[in-house]
């Protein structure tokens, strides 16, 4: 160890011309090292140009951003989207009463993945739609009758007095 103008300096070796090889060292403008063996490591930021781990503790802290890691960025995206789920809205198109003055409305099933709409990519086949009202038999036909589409139209035909309408998505 040496302690001197130049700094703070430490070698545990010599290189062939007999001088030290002085690998770390410290100066007013801070602390360089190229290798530092720690138990523990501090830090209220650490920046650097790449960190290798082969164990990151549960408590890494407040947060850990590995954002700048392509590979992990899209291991993590991917498996949000299959975390998320899928998230069906029905829309639509003349509200939700039918009348002498609007007789038939068309409602469209939308299929959202976290804040993506993905119902173009999803097949018909699994959109199954699903009458509730005071006729139990006849829900059951209507329900039949309404399975593999993505829309439906209703007219004043398909409510007696008041029906509910859902929309679920089979699995693929």
């Amino acid at each position: 160890m040496q302690l001197c103008g130049e700094g703070f300096m430490i070698a545990s070796s010599r290189n062939d011309d007999g001088s030290w090889d002085w690998r770390t060292f410290g100066t007013g403008e801070g602390f360089t090292a190229d290798l530092i063996v720690t138990g523990f490591l501090s830090a209220d930021r650490i920046q650097a140009h790449s960190i290798t781990a082969n164990h990151l503790s549960a408590d890494v802290g407040q947060s850990l951003d590995l954002s700048s890691n392509t590979s992990i960025r899209m291991t993590v995206e991917s498996a949000a989207l299959k975390a998320v789920g899928y998230r069906v809205e029905i829309c639509s198109e003349h509200g939700d009463v039918l009348s002498d003055r609007v007789p038939s409305t068309t409602l469209r099933a939308r299929v959202w993945q976290g804040g993506t709409e993905v119902t173009d990519g999803i097949d018909a086949s699994r959109f199954v739609w699903t009458r509730q009202s005071n006729d139990e038999t006849a829900d059951r036909v209507w329900n039949a009758a309404h399975t593999g589409v993505k829309e439906i139209t209703l007219t004043t035909a398909d409510v007696l007095y008041s029906a509910n309408y859902s929309c679920d998505l089979l699995e693929a």
